[in-house]
């Protein structure tokens, strides 16, 4: 079997995550939470303010601030001297709780009703504000999800270990490839449960009295509760989704698929007992190349190559068998580790919605080695022609159907009109207003502040704002004329015209697809495409945002088809 050589730098370097993660959230937030909680029974007694100062601490780029003081109180015919405040330790500027206190304090000092809140096991030990700052509770909460959540993660990849070479060959057991999806959602459960305890114990003592204050702002406490009960319900249904299907492991051949040779796999599904009310569906297998970079703590990856095609689906005798074959190009990159985090990885994912037997969608993916080996080697698995050819001729019909749904296309005797319209795709721009309105939002605030990095944030958030606006106004109508070989290309933005250009056609080779963006959901990568044609040495865009390659070139064909003599297809 093989072994793992743990990572103790990168074990150090999460723990220290984690650390700063929940030492930060414990400043800001864990012992305000613990001291209210203590000082629930603490009893109200009249006090006297000696003094009180508003104190600023000037830093390079912000100013914060504290409230100190001292202050005097009897209890059980004892007098007791306090400096305590508040829960809150330190200094900051989240939000005016400081200076409000401050004039609080100040307001009561002179009508002489400054209360202290006494514990009663303890006389000597007091505050005057008992308050539960809500903003204090999001900061603390955002780093111990955050960096805390970021700490265990690299903690537990660098105690997994980085596989020895033996390992990375296909991390073969003798059952075949574990998925990468694995049954222990243990972790992210309890996470949320956290979450939810702390959102409803806290919620519950604090909401009823800070309500009472007329403080409507610490509802935002509950959205502890929602994060963690979400969290929650995320865990618990994908762990029942993962042991509908199974561990799933797979079986490749051959052991070492290379370079310019087949990679083929299956996996069983299910068992012989569930072969009557299985109705297996169309099943799509997606084999991809991917670059990771690591820049300092930074990690991002890159799809260089995907091909993606429907899986061979058949009941055998112990279950249902799903088949897939791939051939990997000759001129792709093989699976390379560098360092930690950077490298060339393959990875083989397998989908398919079985809601109509009611098992709910799967969705498993491999790590799978590609190797530069000599001689190239062919897989064993065997899959239909039939199927193949039927695969095709139904993943090309699809394209074209969604091709002209997405790009509305006009023919008649003499014209083809090609109309991307406005707003298509607009999930992802509409993601970025919300970016760039949060980030001019801060900006805007911060910059009131007196803080200069708020411009940054305004000029950032503003130019994402003006591009997100931009792309979803705009559109593109195309006019390419069967007689005259002329194109007439008009572009506005939100039915205003912002010019156009004529262009003559020659050949169907001026014609071409450019990919103009991708997005991932980490598993599939969604590339979309303009089409673009060639005129005296510029490229103009007849169509765009075409989302699939299959479906940019079933575009493609169908307007050069349409314009051309099949027989005569690269030239009048």
């Amino acid at each position: 079997m093989s072994q793992s050589k743990k990572n103790w730098g990168g074990l150090l370097f999460g723990l220290l995550f984690l650390f700063a993660g929940l030492a930060t959230a414990y400043v800001t937030a864990g012992s305000m939470i613990y001291g209210y909680i203590k000082s629930s029974n603490w009893v109200e007694v009249k006090a006297q303010l000696s003094s009180l100062k508003l104190n600023y601490h000037q830093g390079d780029d912000s100013t914060t601030y504290s409230v100190s003081g001292t202050y005097s109180y009897q209890y059980g015919g004892v007098v007791y001297t306090s400096s305590d405040i508040s829960l809150s330790k330190g200094s900051d500027n989240i939000g005016s709780y400081w200076q409000d206190l401050h004039d609080k304090l100040q307001h009561d000092r002179s009508n002489g009703n400054v209360i202290a809140l006494v514990n009663p096991s303890n006389p000597s030990k007091s505050i005057l504000d008992r308050t539960l700052r809500v903003y204090s509770l999001i900061f603390g909460a955002v780093f111990a999800f955050i960096f805390g959540g970021l700490g265990v993660f690299i903690a537990l990849a660098a105690w997994k270990g980085k596989p020895s070479k033996a390992r990375q060959s296909q991390h073969i057991s003798k059952d075949g490839i574990p998925s990468k999806e694995k049954a222990g959602f243990d972790f992210l459960l309890g996470f949320g449960a956290i979450f939810f305890v702390i959102g409803t114990g806290i919620g519950s003592m604090a909401i009823p009295k800070e309500l009472a204050k007329g403080n409507h702002w610490v509802l935002l406490i509950l959205i502890f509760a929602f994060i963690g009960l979400s969290l929650m319900v995320y865990a618990l249904k994908q762990k029942a989704l993962f042991k509908k299907f199974g561990p799933t492991p797979l079986t490749i051949d051959p052991q070492n698929p290379g370079l310019g040779g087949e990679f083929g796999a299956s996996l069983l599904l299910f068992s012989k007992a569930h072969n009557s009310f299985i109705d297996p569906p169309v099943v799509m297998s997606t084999l991809r190349c991917i670059r990771r970079y690591r820049s300092g703590k930074n990690t991002s990856s890159r799809t260089i190559w995907e091909e993606s095609f429907p899986a061979y689906t058949k009941f055998v005798s112990n279950g249902l068998r799903i088949s897939t074959k791939f051939h990997i190009p000759a001129d792709g990159r093989a699976s390379k580790q560098w360092s930690d985090g950077d490298g060339i990885e393959w990875e083989l994912l397998i989908e398919g919605d079985f809601n109509g037997s009611g098992y709910g969608k799967l969705e498993r993916s491999w790590p799978v080695f590609v190797d530069a080996v000599k001689p190239v080697l062919n897989s064993s698995i065997e899959i239909l022609r039939s199927f193949v050819d039927r695969a095709d001729q139904m993943l090309n019909a699809e394209a074209q159907v969604s091709a002209l749904e997405q790009i509305k296309l006009l023919e008649s005797e003499r014209h083809i009109d090609l109309i991307s319209a406005a707003g298509r795709h607009c999930f992802g721009a509409l993601l970025g207003i919300i970016f760039g309105g949060i980030f001019a939002g801060v900006g805007w605030f911060t910059v009131g502040e007196g803080w200069w990095p708020g411009y940054v944030f305004l000029l950032i958030g503003v130019l994402v704002l003006l591009a997100c606006l931009y792309s979803i106004g705009s559109s593109i109508s195309t006019r390419l004329d069967k007689h005259a070989r002329l194109i007439r290309i008009n572009n506005y933005w939100f039915g205003i015209p912002l010019g156009h250009q004529e262009c003559a056609i020659f050949s169907s080779d001026q014609f071409s697809l450019k990919q103009t963006m991708s997005t991932s959901d980490g598993k599939r990568t969604t590339r979309y495409f303009s089409l673009k044609f060639e005129y005296n040495g510029r490229r103009f865009t007849l169509a765009k945002s075409i989302r699939g390659k299959r479906e940019a070139l079933a575009l493609k064909q169908k307007v050069t088809s349409l314009l051309f003599d099949p027989a005569l297809v690269s030239q009048i």
